[in-house]
């Protein structure tokens, strides 16, 4: 596609990796029958025309959770499973905070806007209807279903995608090295939510292979057992917070080995 922002790798057989000029991952799963779309980016480009370019199937559209950089490019498609926790944050998204995350990954990453050009937000073709998406909900493919399993921590929705052809996990932002706890209320609660999918999934490792993140692929296999020791570190008082400037953020995170914990939002760089 001429000028087009995305960079397009495959991971598996019939599983595309589609990066979107370095600001998050999207991918496209590909069955004998149907294909799934797990998130739709920020919505730089046309990633809908990409999708037809790379499959002629039916494509089902589901999204790991309601952020504007998983969710932006939702205004291409129709219809979109989400999460129904989700549903507000999802509704919030407007081209002005589409352009303002852009502006801070370009700040903070210049290689993104040589990456980006001229690529212009997507235009709002569609209202796209939000169906609901759960614990247990299976999408069959056709020789290959994504099994989606609930993983609140860094949204109330979030979830993940459990594929039974490669083990492949698509996780989204539920797990990964710089990790921020967005659940509302006591911190503590938050935390103690999160380490209880979290612990549960590590006990499950042997039965999956990569995770496939949503601006990592594959994330470092760490990261999840790195993410359960920090987190008991939290609730048991081991670990303290310091205060770190990274990626796009300024806040006080939790470290443990490879991963950070955010346990309040922190600021935007470019915002200081």
């Amino acid at each position: 596609m001429e000028h087009s922002p995305f960079k397009v790798t495959c991971i598996a057989p019939d599983s595309y990796c589609i990066d979107e000029a370095g600001l998050d991952l999207c991918y496209l799963i590909i069955g004998q029958a149907l294909a799934l779309l797990i998130d739709t980016g920020t919505g730089v480009g046309d990633l809908s025309a990409l999708v037809a370019s790379l499959t002629d199937k039916p494509v089902t559209v589901a999204a790991t959770h309601g952020h504007g950089d998983h969710m932006g490019g939702a205004v291409q498609f129709e219809q979109v499973y989400l999460h129904p926790d989700d549903w507000e944050i999802a509704r919030s998204i407007s081209p002005e905070s589409r352009r303002d995350y852009c502006h801070s990954m370009v700040s903070a990453h210049p290689e993104i806007g040589k990456r980006l050009g001229h690529s212009p937000l997507a235009p709002s073709r569609f209202e796209p209807e939000l169906l609901p998406l759960r614990e247990g909900h299976v999408f069959d493919l056709g020789g290959r279903t994504l099994s989606v399993r609930e993983a609140p921590g860094h949204t109330p929705g979030s979830v993940i995608f459990m594929d039974s052809l490669t083990g492949n996990v698509y996780s989204g932002d539920a797990y990964n090295a710089l990790f921020l706890l967005m659940l509302p209320g006591d911190r503590m609660d938050a935390a103690r939510r999160f380490y209880a999918h979290a612990a549960a999934l590590l006990a499950q490792r042997g039965q999956f292979q990569n995770f496939c993140g949503g601006h990592e692929c594959p994330v470092d296999p760490q990261i999840l057992p790195a993410l359960v020791a920090c987190t008991e570190g939290i609730l048991d008082g081991s670990l303290q917070p310091e205060h770190l400037q990274v990626h796009i953020f300024d806040g006080d995170f939790y470290r443990f080995g490879p991963a950070l914990i955010a346990l309040d939002r922190p600021r935007r760089l470019d915002r200081l």
